[in-house]
């Protein structure tokens, strides 16, 4: 497609609007890294310690624990057992002991790390390319390092059975998709065709023949091109058998639907549109866009789905300062609640199901006002886990 630099424009002002606190900053390489291996520490903090009584996260429906004393700048990435998480500490990989807080770094440099599905191998990306090490940090391999002008190679999506990656080349107007076979190390370009529809970004595996992808519209339903509300996204499923994409959902003009996860029972996705004028919504379709559930929420930061069907989304709030309150929320069975806020600034990751299905991981950074130093703020980093 050639560049049309009014069309972007519009394009960028209108996402701006919509998307205003969805994408955080990650910590950059500047924060440097860790020594390999640390602790152990204290016990897990207990709610409010280190929490100016409670004013930076809070349970409404929930228990809540603090991870103290952790590496500067860390935020987690996800769950190795029930007693161990990880995560990054700017560019340092790090395992880490949920009882004592001990932490192990892998020795590589990453900018951002992906588990498998069996959780024994992590996918990260840095200056050299796409490259996958084993738990302990070692066997260390280069998968993909072809740098292209004018894009980002991103990516490293999991396959079911964990023997596929799904890797992308961003361009400014949309994505070059592939998948790498890790037992061969042959590459299959997905053969993405929607007419109408450009900036697509994927949301994962439905299983291993199956992707799913959120897809915007470049122009109405009725052919014209009015940026400030003709825009609406879907979603599509992208069949690996026949290299057919077929949209599985249709929006109205001004109506956004986005995958937010996908897990066995169905996929996870948002809802909202362009006037603000209906609630945004959440809830589970599957492949053939059949809703199972949806309800009304508020505008969704990010949200995962388990194996068991249960679902946590975090929702935006107001602003307080430099920071903005969040509203954690779950449905387990047909029973939805908050259960718990926090107060957030540059970054946020997660939240993530357990193994087990029964907790909570989340990272958080905040903007804190220095005592006596107007106008001055130091960035404090928290790692909770919750037990709804």
């Amino acid at each position: 497609m050639r560049k049309k630099s009014g069309l972007f424009l519009a394009l960028l002002l209108t996402m701006v609007f919509l998307l205003s606190g969805c994408l955080q900053k990650q910590p950059g390489d500047e924060h440097g890294e860790s020594p390999v291996e640390q602790g152990p520490y204290a016990a897990a903090a207990l709610q409010g310690e280190g929490n100016d009584e409670g004013k930076l996260y809070s349970a409404t429906a929930a228990a809540i624990q603090s991870l103290p004393q952790l590496p500067e700048y860390f935020l987690a990435a996800g769950w190795l057992s029930e007693e161990e998480i990880l995560g990054l500490s700017g560019t340092n990989p790090l395992r880490v002991k949920v009882q004592n807080s001990s932490y192990t770094s892998l020795g590589v440099t990453a900018w951002d790390i992906r588990l498998s599905p069996d959780r024994e191998q992590f996918l990260f990306r840095n200056g050299d390319g796409i490259q996958l090490i084993n738990g302990e940090g070692t066997g260390k391999k280069l998968l993909w390092s072809e740098q292209r002008e004018g894009t980002t190679l991103q990516g490293g999506l999991w396959s079911p059975a964990g023997n596929n990656l799904l890797l992308y080349y961003e361009y400014e107007w949309d994505n070059e998709y592939f998948i790498y076979d890790l037992d061969t190390g042959n590459t299959e370009t997905l053969a993405m065709d929607l007419p109408g529809y450009f900036l697509t970004s994927p949301t994962g595996w439905l299983d291993d023949q199956h992707l799913i992808f959120t897809a915007r519209a470049s122009r109405k339903k009725d052919g014209t091109q009015e940026y400030s509300s003709g825009y609406r996204s879907d979603l599509a499923v992208y069949n690996r058998e026949t290299s057919e994409t077929t949209l599985i959902t249709n929006a109205d003009d001004g109506e956004y639907l986005e995958g937010l996860s996908i897990g066995s029972s169905g996929i996870l996705f948002q809802r909202y549109f362009a006037d603000n004028a209906i609630p945004c919504g959440i809830g589970v379709m599957d492949s053939e866009g059949g809703v199972h559930w949806e309800e009304a929420t508020g505008r969704i930061l990010s949200g995962a789905i388990n194996p068991q069907g249960h679902a946590a989304w975090i929702v935006d709030g107001e602003e307080e300062g430099m920071n903005q309150r969040a509203a954690l929320f779950v449905r387990i069975g047909d029973s939805s609640r908050k259960a718990a806020t926090l107060l957030f600034g540059d970054h946020l990751q997660g939240p993530f199901w357990s193994p087990a299905g029964q907790r909570l991981l989340l990272s958080f950074s905040t903007a804190l006002p220095l005592p006596e130093q107007p106008d001055s703020y130091e960035t404090k980093y928290y790692t909770l886990i919750i037990t709804p």
